[in-house]
């Protein structure tokens, strides 16, 4: 939702923007400055540098340089450039000041990735009332400029995100240079979690065979128990021969004894006739 929300915010920002840079195209002079008036009061806007890069613009540098110097301030500075430079610019809005003070708060946080605290923010943004500070974050948040919670029992707003500032040309370099840096470390990270990858496909392919080895091996020595068990019953087997040899013996015994006793009744018959 928060996404949707800051999406939503980019693309009316870019449309204000582009209907303010095709006006700015026709107008000289005192126009001109209006039009810088009312770019640097519009709700919605946090970018402006389209309106720096314009031909028209950069004229009023030589002419009318104050208010050149106006707009680079809400393009590239913060509030306490404002306060350092005073003699310098002219006199800020009340809407002008709201949006200075969200556009440094911007700043702010994504200078801070966890949390900033309200002594900070007060010195940062001349603000000398906790209700005026807080009312002003609240603002910011519900405009997308930032987004986090205000801890009121720790004293300090707790950093989610903030919009992207305008960049200076000349700091392009510089941040050309900090995404090179960041692209490398990525690299760097990407080949150690392949590396650690391939580890752990190898450590589950010799896991695999080792199991699939002693599986091979347990079945082995059960099969040379079973036969060694076979070797060692021989034993059991001449039990069963002798034991069977004997029934045999008893029985053909039993059978002399029978016809002995037949044949001494047979003598005893023929005697008496």
């Amino acid at each position: 939702m928060e996404n949707r929300s800051h999406s939503i915010c980019n693309t009316t920002q870019r449309a204000s923007m582009e209907a303010l840079c095709s006006k700015a195209n026709n107008l000289i002079g005192d126009d001109l400055i209006s039009l810088i008036i009312e770019a640097t009061e519009a709700p919605g806007i946090y970018g402006f540098n389209e309106l720096l890069s314009l031909p028209n613009i950069e004229n009023i540098s030589n002419s009318n340089p104050s208010y050149y110097k106006l707009l680079q301030l809400f393009a590239y500075g913060c509030y306490s450039d404002y306060q350092q430079n005073k003699c310098e610019l002219p006199e800020l809005s009340d809407k002008q000041t709201v949006k200075l003070r969200q556009l440094t708060l911007a700043s702010l946080c994504s200078a801070n990735t966890h949390f900033i605290k309200y002594s900070i923010l007060m010195d940062q943004l001349g603000i000398h009332n906790l209700r005026e500070l807080e009312d002003l974050i609240i603002e910011s948040l519900y405009a997308g400029v930032i987004s986090g919670k205000l801890n009121q029992e720790q004293s300090h707003f707790d950093v989610y995100s903030a919009i992207c500032r305008d960049v200076k040309g000349d700091a392009v370099p510089e941040l050309v240079g900090v995404l090179e840096s960041w692209s490398e470390i990525c690299k760097g990270l990407l080949s150690t979690l392949e590396g650690l990858i391939q580890q752990s496909f190898q450590a589950r392919s010799d896991y695999l065979w080792r199991r699939k080895d002693l599986e091979n091996e347990v079945s082995n020595l059960k099969k040379a128990i079973k036969v060694t068990q076979e070797l060692d019953d021989p034993m059991k087997d001449a039990d069963a021969v002798h034991s069977s040899s004997q029934g045999t013996s008893d029985k053909h015994h039993q059978a002399t004894k029978k016809l002995a006793r037949l044949r001494g009744s047979g003598s005893r018959f023929w005697k008496k006739s």
